[in-house]
């Protein structure tokens, strides 16, 4: 095995038969039948096909007048000059790989961690010492696949398992899930238990693509606007562009086990878990076109652009039905989608930016606190969803920089209940979340509570605006 070194050695002499019409001749044969076109004459006795017909009588030679060399290249010497014979070839329109962007041959080389004293360090000694530098940008090494055990796959031990197994059952774009989630700079390791893990996360995306592609029907991006936006939407909006940029940068630093999980947290903690789950009601039971309903479809514009595009790497089929299905192109062939921030209004601009997301830390610290408050009531079988509640929130000094008594709707609208109380209190943080029955009347088809159902027909005056 391994690629044959042709030379021909006069056993008078010692020396190797040095003319061109002998070389090109058994290039020709190789290119024609392969390596095994010079070892397989050999071993069956027929040296006389490595000469050009004529060659061995011009020059009064007999085949065994001749020593054929059956050693090969050193395996790392053989695939440390690829940069040579494959990245810079010359073909009939010129060299193969010719970048004009100034950089190497070779973007990055990646192959397993025990290469550092072979591919990667053949590569480096027979490039620099030909061109005077390294053919790659980068060099990315990782581990291996072995069991939940660390064990290396093994017949004997019968722990391994076949990839079209895995892909008749699970599908392509869960083990490409499963192996961008992976941190390979260490072995990796395969279970049953860890691809119904990965098949879960898969669901998570695939639902937030559903979810997304749904409440988007019929709304064109043309109608879209990011002018004039509610509090709740620029900040999704900067969340969003934070996010994305982080993942970019672990994309870019080959960490897409980290790109993977910040995608996985934002489409569970902060979009299914609170986005989705607050503006869900102004989605359902606003007018179509309310200026709310508007701009919250606006932004789920961004946010579907930005996750599809950024989990396409990790995910190319699902991603591809999905942006196919808004948007009839092949996600592929675009660029990583950038979203438009006007939480601050300008990005450079920190000290609003702080203040934002301080008063954003004190909002979801009152959300919390309201939660506990309710689950334990529900626990204690008082049951009712958020909805179904009136808070009391008393909040301190430290707090009260970002949250005033002007704030009592934005903090219903984040707790999801149907009244809010906010008292400032002189004491350090927030002192504590009261939360009670509502005692009101609840609207039918918003469920939403209220002193009093004005509108003639049962609802309240927003569902009936809606309704009309």
């Amino acid at each position: 095995m391994g690629v044959p070194i042709t030379i021909v050695v006069d056993k008078a002499s010692g020396e190797p038969v040095a003319d061109a019409a002998v070389w090109d001749h058994v290039v020709a044969l190789i290119a024609k039948e392969g390596i095994d076109a010079w070892d397989g004459r050999i071993l069956a006795g027929r040296q006389a096909e490595l000469f050009p017909a004529g060659w061995l009588a011009k020059h009064g030679k007999t085949v065994s007048d001749f020593e054929y060399v059956q050693d090969i290249l050193d395996v790392w010497f053989d695939s440390g000059t690829s940069h040579a014979h494959v990245l810079r070839a010359e073909s009939a329109a010129g060299q193969r790989f010719h970048r004009t962007d100034g950089k190497r041959p070779a973007d990055l080389y990646q192959e397993g961690s025990d290469q550092h004293r072979g591919w990667f360090h053949s590569s480096l000694l027979t490039s620099v010492a030909n061109y005077g530098d390294a053919p790659y940008e980068s060099v990315v090494t990782s581990g291996f696949v072995v069991d939940g055990e660390g064990r290396k796959f093994s017949k004997s031990l019968g722990n391994g398992v076949e990839p079209h197994e895995l892909l008749q059952k699970y599908g392509m774009d869960i083990i490409r899930l499963w192996v961008g989630s992976s941190d390979y700079s260490e072995d990796i390791r395969y279970s049953p238990a860890a691809f119904e893990s990965m098949a879960d996360a898969y669901r998570r995306f695939r639902n937030t693509f559903r979810w997304l592609l749904g409440n988007l029907n019929g709304f064109l991006d043309d109608a879209a606007t990011l002018e004039n936006l509610p509090e709740l939407e620029r900040y999704m909006l900067h969340r969003l562009g934070k996010v994305l940029a982080e993942v970019r940068g672990h994309y870019e630093a080959f960490q897409f086990h980290k790109g993977q999980r910040a995608l996985y947290e934002f489409c569970g903690t902060e979009l299914s878990n609170f986005y989705f789950d607050v503006r869900k009601d102004i989605l359902y039971c606003d007018k179509v076109d309310s200026p709310e309903r508007v701009a919250c479809l606006s932004v789920l514009v961004q946010i579907f652009k930005g996750l599809v595009t950024h989990l396409a790497p990790l995910m190319p089929f699902t991603t591809d039905e999905a942006w196919r299905e808004r948007y009839g192109v092949c996600v592929h062939l675009g660029e990583y989608f950038v979203p438009d921030d006007r939480m601050t209004g300008r990005p450079d601009d920190g000290v609003t930016g702080l203040a934002e997301e301080g008063r954003w830390e004190a909002l979801f610290k009152i959300r919390s606190a309201a939660n506990f408050v309710i689950e334990k009531k529900r626990v204690a079988g008082e049951g009712g969803a958020n909805i179904d509640y009136k808070i009391e929130v008393l909040v301190g000094k430290d707090v009260s920089k970002f949250i005033t008594s002007d704030d009592t709707e934005m903090v219903r609208l984040v707790c999801g209940v149907s009244g809010t109380q906010l008292k400032l209190n002189g004491d350090e943080g927030i002192i504590g979340v009261t939360a009670y029955k509502y005692e009101g009347h609840k609207c039918p088809r918003c469920w939403r509570y209220y002193e009093k159902l004005e509108a003639k027909n049962g609802l309240c005056l927003r569902c009936e605006e809606a309704v009309a």
